[in-house]
């Protein structure tokens, strides 16, 4: 891989109701830039965006009000039983409400037989100080068949909160490359 800076710039937006034309008053725009370094055993990368809605408008990727949002994520590869592992933290300032914030962290071992395995857990989604944080929970086991065929087989849990049933399930995944 060897070592590197990277920037990434981005922007985004959709019409307003009563006019025509991104970046006015009235549209909903969102633009985020993001700084990250890597090199052979680890990175990391600092994000920052900024979502503007207009009011009683459609939300941009779930965003009612003008938001800004700020967000760090690391890996570091440790070429041991533990193969790498990952972490990240974001947090979103509302214009109005309250703050929230989210997470999450992950490993993947060396080769277990044929393969490796992955865990991860973080927060559902953004969430306020004030409301239950609700987790997710996933696990998965890799393995290339041959040259051409990984799979890849894993089920995850997505707490829901107080008094509702949690949601969970199972995936396969092939993946076939020519």
């Amino acid at each position: 891989i060897g070592n590197g800076i990277v920037v990434g710039l981005g922007f985004t937006g959709a019409e307003g109701s009563s006019t025509d034309g991104l970046f006015t008053k009235e549209s909903i725009d969102a633009f985020g830039a993001q700084l990250a370094y890597t090199s052979d055993s680890y990175g990391a990368a600092l994000s920052y965006s900024n979502i503007d809605s207009h009011t009683g408008g459609t939300a941009l990727i779930g965003v009612e009000n003008d938001t800004t949002v700020w967000g760090i994520n690391a890996y570091y590869t440790f070429g041991g039983p533990i193969e790498s592992f990952s972490a990240g933290y974001e947090t979103a300032n509302p214009a109005t409400g309250e703050d929230t914030s989210n997470w999450f962290a992950g490993l993947e071992t060396a080769e277990v037989g044929p393969g490796s395995i992955s865990v991860g857990i973080g927060t559902g989604g953004h969430t306020t100080d004030s409301a239950e944080e609700l987790l997710m929970y996933e696990a998965n086991y890799s393995w290339d068949v041959n040259d051409a065929t990984a799979m890849s087989f894993g089920g995850y849990i997505r707490e829901q909160g107080t008094g509702v049933e949690d949601f969970s399930g199972v995936a396969l995944t092939t993946t076939f490359s020519f």
